[in-house]
C-alpha cells in the first residue's frame, strides 16, 4: 500500500515532525544560548549530577522563567513501603522543568529537578526516583541520535511503511532504557495515539474504500482512545463540521441570521 501525495502525505509528515518535536533533546535545546553543550557533554553532567546530586544549586527564581504563573503536580506517588509509583504525572514533573532549557543551563535544570524530588520522596523513593531520572535524560538525549535518521518525507519510499517501522524503533529504544511498568506509565497513552494515527492513515489511503466507508472504520479505530483524547477529537470534528456548514452558506448568500443562528 502506497500512500500518494496530498493530504494523507500531509498528516504523515505531521506525524513524523510531532514525533521529532515532542523528543528532540538535540544540540541547541541543551544548555543556555551563552552555553550549549553537545550530546557527549550532556551525558557526562548527568552522569556526574547522578552520582553527585544536590551538588549544583536549581532555577532561584521560576517567576522569572517561561514558566512564570504555571505550576506543576509535585504530589508524587508512593506504595505502602515508600517505593516509588512511576506514573504520568512524575514525567510531567521532569518535562516541566526541562521545558527551560535554553533559558537555563542544563546542571540547574537536572538540579532543579533533583531538588523537587528531594524535597518530596524519603527513602527508598528518592534513590528511585533520581535513578530515573537520570535514565530520562539519557534516553532524551539518545532518542535526537536515532531520529537523525529517520525521513520525514520522500515520495519515492512507501511512508506509511516508515512511519511504521520508525515507531517500532522508537518503542524498542524506550525499553532500553525503562521496564514494563515505567513504559507504560510514560508512553502508553502516546502508543495509542500514534497507533490511530497509523491506522487512519492506512483507512484513508485504502481506495478500495468509498469517503463514506472510511469515515465508518475511522470512527470505529477511534473507540481505542483514551475518552479524553476521544472526546477532544470529537468537539473538534463538530467545529470542522460547523465551519464547513457556514463556508456553504456563505456561498450561497444564505441571510445572515440564518449563519448566526447555526453558530
Amino acid at each position: 500500500m502506497t500512500i500518494k501525495t496530498g493530504s494523507i502525505a500531509s498528516i504523515a509528515v505531521i506525524f513524523v515532525v510531532s514525533i521529532a518535536l515532542y523528543e528532540y533533546f538535540g544540540y541547541a535545546e541543551i544548555g543556555s544560548d551563552s552555553a550549549p553543550v553537545t550530546m557527549i557533554e550532556a551525558r557526562k553532567i548527568n552522569e556526574s549530577l547522578y552520582h553527585k546530586p544536590y551538588e549544583v544549586e536549581g532555577i532561584k527564581a521560576l517567576s522569572s522563567s517561561s514558566l512564570a504563573g504555571t505550576d506543576v503536580n509535585h504530589n508524587l506517588s508512593v506504595d505502602e513501603s515508600q517505593n516509588l509509583l512511576a506514573d504520568e504525572g512524575l514525567k510531567d514533573m521532569f518535562e516541566y522543568f526541562l521545558s527551560t532549557l535554553g533559558e537555563y543551563e542544563l546542571e540547574q535544570v537536572i538540579a532543579s529537578i533533583q531538588e523537587t524530588i528531594k524535597a518530596e520522596l524519603g527513602e527508598p523513593a528518592r534513590s528511585q526516583a533520581l535513578d530515573l531520572l537520570k535514565r530520562y535524560i539519557d534516553y532524551k538525549i539518545g532518542i535526537e541520535e536515532l531520529q537523525q535518521g529517520f525521513v520525514v518525507y520522500d515520495s519515492g519510499v512507501n511512508m506509511l511503511d516508515k512511519l511504521i517501522a520508525q515507531q517500532s524503533e522508537i518503542k524498542t529504544y524506550r525499553e532500553r532504557f525503562f521496564d514494563q511498568v515505567e513504559y507504560e506509565a510514560f508512553f502508553a497513552s502516546e502508543d495509542i495515539q500514534n497507533r490511530f494515527l497509523i491506522q487512519q492513515l492506512k483507512i484513508n489511503s485504502d481506495e478500495t474504500l468509498t469517503a463514506t466507508e472510511k469515515q465508518q472504520h475511522i470512527e470505529i479505530a477511534s473507540l481505542e482512545l483514551p475518552e479524553d483524547i476521544r472526546a477532544t477529537r470529537q468537539r473538534a470534528q463538530q467545529h470542522a463540521l460547523l465551519s464547513e456548514q457556514v463556508r456553504k452558506m456563505k456561498a450561497d448568500n444564505a441571510p445572515v441570521s440564518e449563519v448566526y443562528q447555526l453558530r
